[in-house]
């Protein structure tokens, strides 16, 4: 199972629960999902400084297939890290769930 991980702006915690409800889309289409809104879940029990979230991140991002921007037309300078590690690894990045394709398709090469 190919993994894609889920990056978008981090807006007084509400992209935790828009990851969430990607989430089950993403499985639809094939993917094995990692995000990084779990780190708002673990800051709620015990928090941690924001640098340590990003390079928690940006390690997942590395050990991904693809990943997905959600909102991308809103800055955001960890969602726009986890854009650019993606993008340095030659990783499909993929700017919003509606572009995202099965990803038996993306790693074959055939249309939807």
């Amino acid at each position: 199972m190919k993994t894609i991980f889920i990056s978008s702006p981090y807006i007084n915690g509400g992209n935790a629960l828009q990851q969430t409800m990607v989430i089950h889309t993403l499985i639809a289409r094939g993917y094995a999902t990692l995000t990084s809104s779990l780190s708002r879940y673990a800051d709620l029990v015990d928090p941690c400084p924001y640098e340590e979230w990003l390079t928690s991140c940006l390690a997942w991002v590395a050990r991904c297939d693809a990943l997905v921007r959600l909102k991308p037309d809103v800055p955001s300078a960890g969602a726009d890290s986890e854009v650019a590690e993606a993008e340095r690894l030659g990783l499909p990045v993929f700017l919003g769930i509606d572009v995202v394709p099965h990803a038996v398709h993306l790693f074959t090469g055939k249309g939807d």
